[in-house]
């Protein structure tokens, strides 16, 4: 069974999850793409100076050399809406990981409370299910010696197996809020296996 969450393995993972889900690396990718797009467009507002040189041979061996310059001026549109469309998705990008990563605190921090809400109900059915042994017990042995109706020997044994049927959800439950909190926190279920 799941072992219950510890705060700071959580607290560590909830630091590493930005390098670890896919999902945010891909979009912090596509933020560092955008920040360059919008550099290369602050860039291209600058005038660029071209100088070529060009040599050649013709076939009647007349050589030929020669050279230019090109300058080239944005005066009109000065690059500012690549450089717009270039900041806006960069922000767009940045604020998705920013939103992604506060609903994975959220959701994380939900996980927790409901693994703790878990675990101590399965403490008390616990206790309940030892009480409800010993009675269950109790029963079979005066239904044995005939000193209990069947009516009453069956319901002992029915609060019984309903306590370990609640208790086998509740484990079920358990095991796969801890499975989503390790796919939150992109943490490798198996001991020992990193992800790459």
């Amino acid at each position: 069974l799941p072992t219950p969450p510890d705060e700071a393995i959580v607290t560590a993972a909830l630091r590493e999850v930005a390098a670890r889900r896919p999902d945010l690396r891909a979009l912090a990718a596509g933020t560092e793409a955008a920040t360059a797009r919008e550099r290369a467009a602050v860039l291209s507002r600058f005038p660029a100076v071209t100088i070529e040189l060009r040599a050649g041979r013709e076939t009647d061996a007349t050589e030929s050399l020669g050279g230019g310059i090109t300058l080239r001026l944005p005066l009109l549109d000065r690059r500012r809406g690549t450089i717009a469309e270039a900041r806006a998705e960069r922000e767009r990008l940045a604020a998705e990981v920013t939103a992604r990563i506060a609903a994975t605190h959220h959701d994380v921090a939900r996980l927790v409370r409901r693994a703790v809400l878990i675990d101590a109900e399965r403490t008390r059915l616990r206790r309940r299910e030892t009480e409800a042994t010993k009675l269950a017990r109790r029963a079979r042995a005066a239904f044995a010696r005939h000193r209990l109706e069947a009516r009453a020997y069956l319901a002992a044994e029915r609060a019984l197996l309903d306590l370990h049927l609640r208790q086998v959800r509740l484990a079920g439950d358990r095991a796969q809020t801890a499975i989503a909190l390790d796919t939150l926190l992109a943490r490798p279920v198996a001991a020992g296996v990193e992800p790459r």
